[in-house]
């Protein structure tokens, strides 16, 4: 049975793109003042020319947005920190955690805290004994979300450290928790259990990340780090314990991915992986175990990489679309089916003709999401952090499944913890395809004759 469409539908259709439920509109198309038919999409900005004569016409529905992700943990409760309500009922399984609201655009967990960011406002959950969750007090177990008051709106960015936690409200840095090693940033080692502002970072900031005793940020391209400085892990050349932020020499300019691990930090400069601090089981993948106090290439990943992840004492790269481990390998978390430790990037196995875009680190486990929303996990498994049940670790990636048939959106580990955290999204609705079968006359910016009806097939 033919399927009419009506000239008299522009006014809808227009509306459905001007509200986001339609991502594209196209079809082939021929204008008669040009010989050559061609093809053209139309984006949700509406910015339209006429269509004169149209073969085929193709609306593609919209991914869900952001207002319908949640968050989901699983592994580790020893704290509460699976934001449950219990505490000591480790987990196998992913899980929404109750209490949040939806909107959920980032995650972070240290060693036994998490935090989410929804909306714009901060919530935490978790240990607490250094005041780590900012919500005021040092209560040493929360155990369901509780949102942080003074960063309420306006944050872009999370981050978790050991015992620490960051974020980025309106371009500016806020810490809170234990500042024993200047973590902080604010020029003490006071710990506070509420943000206190990091000293430098007042504006201009994109992106943060935060390893077990230090931390690192992006303003206006260039790369800053403070704390923990024991085996170089700031970059600035030196082993000195920083309170307040420095600059990284070099690093000013093409940066795209940072992260922090456990006495050591990734980023990605112009496509390559670079590495400094501790490398005593090669976790900065330069092909030595010596350490490092400024940055060093990763072999072999000196083109095409898009992220990185930093571990306890592993990492992660993707390029190209593909996963590379390198590092402390015991447990499996190197995903390249063998326990054998690895001073150089190796190809992680099981995850051909799938395209890699989100990575993260757990103590001793790794993850990857695929451009499909699909989730896999490998490494170290006692507490339940791969989410596919208990007590086996595994060497090769595990694909983990979202609650409810939901897809992946984000994922985080804690470097030095045993829980996961993650963002699920409901799968959205396919999109349709209308095939016009005859020639016609149509505009979708305003002829007057409405009323025409167009038949397809």
């Amino acid at each position: 049975m033919p399927l009419f469409i009506s000239y008299s539908r522009y006014f809808l259709l227009s509306q459905m793109i001007k509200n986001h439920q339609i991502a594209i509109i196209s079809c082939p198309f021929r204008i008669p003042s040009i010989t050559l038919s061609s093809h053209i999409n139309f984006d949700r900005n509406f910015n339209m020319p006429r269509i004169l004569f149209a073969w085929t016409l193709t609306l593609i529905l919209l991914p869900t947005s952001a207002q319908a992700q949640y968050v989901a943990s699983w592994g580790d409760d020893t704290e509460g920190q699976l934001g449950n309500g219990s505490i000591g009922t480790n987990s196998g399984y992913p899980a929404i955690v109750p209490g949040l609201p939806s909107g959920a655009t980032g995650i972070a967990t240290g060693s036994s805290h998490c935090l989410a960011l929804i909306n714009g406002q901060v919530y935490a959950w978790g240990y607490n004994l250094y005041g780590q969750l900012g919500i005021g007090s040092n209560a040493t177990n929360v155990t369901t979300p509780t949102a942080i008051t003074s960063l309420a709106t306006g944050v872009t960015a999370i981050a978790a450290g050991d015992s620490f936690s960051l974020a980025i409200q309106n371009g500016k840095v806020y810490s809170w928790g234990h500042g024993n090693v200047g973590q902080l940033g604010n020029g003490g080692t006071n710990s506070s259990n509420a943000p206190v502002a990091v000293s430098v970072l007042t504006s201009g900031v994109t992106a943060i990340a935060a390893g077990a005793g230090h931390a690192l940020a992006i303003q206006n391209g260039q790369v800053y780090a403070w704390g923990s400085n024991t085996y170089g892990q700031l970059g600035d050349g030196t082993t000195t314990t920083r309170t307040t932020p420095v600059a990284i020499g070099g690093l000013n300019i093409g940066i795209t991915s940072i992260s922090a691990g456990n006495g050591f930090s990734l980023a990605v400069q112009n496509g390559q992986a670079l590495a400094w601090g501790y490398n005593i089981y090669g976790q900065l993948g330069d092909g030595t175990t010596t350490n490092r106090s400024t940055p060093v290439a990763v072999s072999g990943l000196t083109t095409g990489v898009t992220a990185v992840a930093a571990g306890e004492n592993h990492s992660l790269a993707i390029q190209n679309g593909h996963v590379y481990a390198w590092g402390s390998n015991g447990l499996g978390q190197l995903g390249n089916g063998t326990t054998n430790p690895s001073l150089t990037p190796v190809a992680v196995t099981g995850l051909s003709g799938l395209t890699i875009t989100s990575i993260a680190c757990g103590a001793s486990s790794s993850y990857a999401i695929t451009d499909t929303g699909r989730l896999f996990a490998w490494g170290y498994n006692t507490d339940g952090e791969l989410g596919n049940g208990f007590g086996f670790s595994y060497s090769t990636p595990q694909e983990i499944f979202a609650p409810s048939g939901d897809h992946w959106a984000m994922v985080t580990g804690s470097i030095d913890g045993f829980q996961t955290l993650g963002i699920v999204s409901p799968v959205p609705e396919p999109g349709f395809i209308l095939g016009v079968a005859a020639l016609a006359l149509i505009s979708l910016l305003g002829y007057s004759n409405r009323k025409k009806s167009l038949s397809a097939t």
